[in-house]
């Protein structure tokens, strides 16, 4: 908005500088011309006669300043001016008017710097009036009356190309009023895409710095995520430690009371032994000595009936005593059978009893020792189990921190990356800010070098083809130029 202002101020002050300048040369010409008929009326009677000098030849001219005059003043000399000699100054100043007349910036300080004769102050204006006056009437008195024809012919063809050239000046103008409406248009568009460029970048920005803020947000988050399944872990790896402790110890212990069942188990199989030895060389003797006494007893008895039968043979009449002592005997000796069988029957329950015992015992530590032994396995199994859990949470962790090293690598790269992008962006931005400077610059070197070059030149028709050559060329730059630029932003 601020250069289209300054365009727009641009112009409207151009503008008033070509009324103010067209009222300015319109108010000098008519004070000049004023002026001179004044003077011509009042200082000048003699010029009256000026007519009749025109039919005789000046006998102070001679044929050499004929040709020379009639070489001055040829317009079609490609090294001299396109007006008369000095009796035409006011086409100079019109020349020059035209020449400075291009350029509207420097109009105003070349009329100040150079202000030509017909627009001086009144008295200068009259004075170099006066002296230019002077010197037409003695070249008119000078002149030869036969040259006046082709004097008016070369005016008359001289205001003809001066009108051509005003016409081609105005053409001229309208082409760089164009060219300047375009350079508007395309300064315009720039400023536009200045400024969607602009949005653009503050919309990039934003986005990369929202998208900087979220994915640092989310690091953060997953950093503390992973910090606390670390402390977690770490809990956790600690628990498995202490647990590991408790059952090396619960190990240990079950251990010492394996060895100790194992001391005790083969206490009790010698104390088996020992109670078998024992119990066999107890119901050996006690048998044997039963046996001995059953037998001395029976041995005994059988000795008691043996007399009693030699006492029943030798004396046949107690034969009915003897009878009922035999059956007595008999008796005992039935007696002491069942008794001995009951003695053994005992022994043999005894036994029984004992081997049962023993076999319990046996049974018990069989037992104790296969629960023991499957506590130690599955003791070894947890403990195995535990140092895999460890192994494996080890692992865990150092993946994590490996993969916490990576995000934070990634998250600086893309952090960097964002940054290179802003920084080619802005650079990318300001070269497309400096683009309508460098398309104002162009335009007014353009056109200070129409200045110059028209200044310069004695055929402003020619000139002015010249320059619409090179000004075409500049505009065929610019145009790729600008090719260039959309591409770029596209």
């Amino acid at each position: 908005m601020g250069l289209r202002k300054l365009l727009s101020s641009n112009t409207t002050e151009k503008d008033e500088k070509k009324a103010n300048r067209r009222s300015s040369s319109t108010i000098s010409l008519t004070k000049s011309i004023s002026n001179w008929a004044h003077k011509e009326k009042t200082k000048h009677h003699s010029l009256n006669t000026t007519s009749k000098r025109y039919s005789q030849p000046s006998p102070t001219i001679s044929d050499a300043s004929l040709q020379f005059s009639k070489k001055t003043t040829n317009p079609f000399e490609p090294n001299q001016l396109v007006t008369p000699s000095g009796s035409l100054g006011d086409v100079n100043d019109v020349v020059t008017t035209l020449q400075n007349s291009w350029s509207e910036d420097n109009y105003h300080a070349t009329i100040i710097n150079n202000p030509p004769d017909a627009i001086n102050t009144e008295d200068d204006t009259n004075e170099k009036l006066y002296a230019e006056l002077q010197e037409v009437s003695l070249k008119l008195n000078s002149m030869d009356p036969n040259n006046a024809v082709e004097i008016k012919k070369r005016i008359y063809d001289i205001n003809n190309l001066l009108v051509n050239t005003m016409h081609s000046s105005e053409k001229l103008e309208g082409r760089i009023k164009q060219v300047v409406d375009t350079s508007k248009l395309i300064i315009m568009s720039a400023s536009e895409q200045n400024q969607g460029l602009k949005q653009s970048l503050e919309s990039h920005i934003t986005n990369s710095e929202n998208t900087h803020t979220l994915a640092l947000m989310d690091l953060n988050s997953q950093q503390e995520v992973i910090e606390t399944k670390n402390k977690a872990l770490e809990q956790d790896k600690e628990q498995l430690v202490r647990e590991n402790q408790i059952l090396h110890e619960a190990y240990k212990t079950i251990e010492t009371e394996l060895n100790q069942l194992k001391s005790n188990y083969q206490d009790l199989k010698d104390a088996r032994t020992e109670l078998y030895n024992l119990v066999q060389v107890v119901n050996d003797k006690e048998l044997t000595k039963q046996i001995k006494t059953m037998m001395m007893t029976i041995q005994d008895m059988m000795m008691a009936t043996q007399n009693k039968e030699r006492d029943i043979v030798a004396n046949q009449t107690q034969e009915q005593n003897n009878a009922l002592i035999i059956e007595a005997l008999q008796a005992d000796k039935i007696k002491l059978e069942y008794g001995t069988a009951e003695i053994r029957d005992l022994m043999d329950k005894e036994h029984d009893r004992l081997v049962a015992q023993i076999e319990a015992l046996t049974s018990e530590r069989d037992k104790k020792t296969l629960e023991l032994e499957f506590k130690l396995t599955e003791i070894k199994a947890r403990h195995k189990q535990s140092i895999e859990t460890h192994e494996k949470t080890r692992l865990e962790n150092e993946a994590l921190k490996q993969q916490l090293v990576d995000m934070e690598i990634a998250s600086k790269a893309s952090a960097k990356l964002v940054m290179r992008e802003n920084k080619l962006l802005e650079e990318r931005i300001q070269e497309t800010l400096n683009e309508p400077e460098e398309i104002m610059q162009l335009h007014t070197k353009a056109q200070l070098g129409l200045i110059e070059y028209l200044e310069g030149q004695e055929d402003v028709i020619q000139a002015m083809a010249k320059f619409k050559k090179q000004l075409e060329t500049n505009m065929s730059e610019f145009n790729s130029t600008n090719t260039i630029l959309s591409v770029a932003s596209s």
